[in-house]
């Protein structure tokens, strides 16, 4: 009897569940061909990532705010909340603004030991550092994404993160060079913390995922409940594709000025990492696709806004594959697009295919 209802309840919970998915679809769906695009080139696509095996979870693009293509990858579902690594940090860059919208902070030049007052500060460069030096990862900290993030894991075995950070050495002058480090965004969530009186998470829903329309979310907090402000928030792909909207829309949602649009007009090439690759508050660009905007995390999360072609891509994954290269069949969708063509109905399947097992592995192993 304890089974039978706990099953019950396993079923409920996932209708539940899936339910609350379809009301975070906010978007009307469309064929790709309405959309200027080849279902085609998606549907081939589609088949491709499934037939290698990659270890992508869900993609989803949208395109002239019409969801073209929603598709997830056995066993996972897009009605899940999913870990979104440093895509984190993105996140993290718009509460600041809508902080310092909200006149909680009066501007991203403060000096980030103005939020720590009861530490003693003696080192004249550390005064320096502004708030804006953290979200371009140009604090100056001897810090970086060497050996596995080596000072991020230290700090986390300290009692005390921020004395951590504050007493690191200086490998550069603040704002002088890209190095990255997942410090800088920890210090940002405590100063919004600070200056809020609210964790990140809190501020985030009533600022942020409730103007928007989100469904449930989780993010982990250190021993004294501050958010990670460098990662490890969940949030469903759907919900994940709204900030792309909200960045592509300059910060409106449903006609709704949600975040400053001079705020998101600060993601720009500023920091040069390697070759054309650039950082700018918290979001990746590209000198060569200078149309491109992108969130980037580990195992595959990432994000990217094409702001003239209308369109935003969503996926999520495990470790394994080079996401990066996702963005390509939906460019080619648009390439390849043919006013005579319409294989939606082939796209549709490949999507539930998608979803499905693949049962050739267990058929050969149990000889049928």
């Amino acid at each position: 009897m304890l089974y039978k209802n706990c099953l019950w309840i396993y079923l409920f919970l996932l209708q539940a569940s899936a339910v609350l998915a379809q009301s975070q679809n906010t978007w009307k769906t469309s064929s790709p061909e309405e959309q200027g695009m080849s279902s085609l080139v998606l549907a081939n696509g589609i088949k491709q990532l499934k037939q290698a095996g990659t270890n992508v979870h869900s993609l989803l693009v949208i395109r002239n705010n019409h969801l073209v293509l929603d598709a997830s990858f056995y066993p996972f579902k897009n009605v899940y909340e999913h870990d979104l690594a440093s895509v984190t940090k993105s996140i993290t860059f718009l509460l600041i603004g809508i902080a310092i919208d909200n006149k909680f902070i009066s501007s991203e030049n403060e000096p980030i030991v103005k939020f720590f007052p009861e530490y003693k500060i003696s080192n004249d460069t550390l005064k320096t550092v502004r708030i804006k030096d953290l979200l371009n990862m140009s604090s100056g900290f001897q810090c970086s994404w060497d050996d596995g993030e080596k000072e991020l894991g230290e700090m986390r075995k300290t009692r005390d993160w921020v004395q951590y950070m504050l007493t690191l050495r200086f490998a550069n002058n603040p704002d002088a060079q890209f190095s990255y480090c997942s410090g800088n965004f920890y210090l940002l969530a405590e100063i919004l913390q600070r200056a809020t009186k609210m964790s990140c998470h809190e501020f985030a829903k009533k600022y942020l995922f409730k103007p928007l329309g989100f469904g449930a979310s989780y993010w982990l907090t250190n021993y004294k409940g501050v958010n990670h402000g460098w990662g490890d928030l969940h949030i469903s792909i759907y919900d994940f594709a709204k900030i792309g909207c909200l960045i592509l829309n300059d910060g409106k949602w449903n006609g709704k000025q949600i975040i400053s649009k001079p705020w998101l007009e600060k993601i720009q090439p500023l920091h040069k990492i390697q070759k054309t690759e650039f950082y700018g508050y918290g979001w990746w660009l590209d000198a060569e696709s200078p149309d491109l905007v992108q969130a980037i995390g580990r195992g595959g999360q990432r994000l990217f806004v094409y702001k003239s072609r209308n369109l935003v891509i969503a996926t999520d994954g495990g470790g394994g594959y080079d996401s990066g290269k996702l963005d390509d069949i939906v460019l080619e969708a648009i390439e390849k697009y043919n006013k005579n063509e319409n294989n939606y109905a082939l796209l549709q399947n490949a999507v539930k295919n998608a979803s499905l097992a693949d049962t050739s592995t267990a058929t050969v192993a149990y000889g049928l």
